[in-house]
């Protein structure tokens, strides 16, 4: 009887934890449509910071 709930413990984590990660991944597409809309700011900084 406890594999039996072992095994439905495990089921339900793996379905929700795919629910999850579809929602995560919808509102991250969107924020970033979002930002994109508004405009991004230029990068240049951020660049000559990486490349020091």
């Amino acid at each position: 009887m406890e594999s039996v709930r072992e095994i439905f413990v495990a089921l339900t984590i793996l379905f929700s934890g795919g629910y999850a990660a579809e929602r995560v991944h919808t509102y991250v597409k969107q924020m970033a449509i979002k930002q994109i809309q508004k405009g991004l700011p230029p990068l240049s900084a951020y660049t000559q910071k990486l490349t020091r």
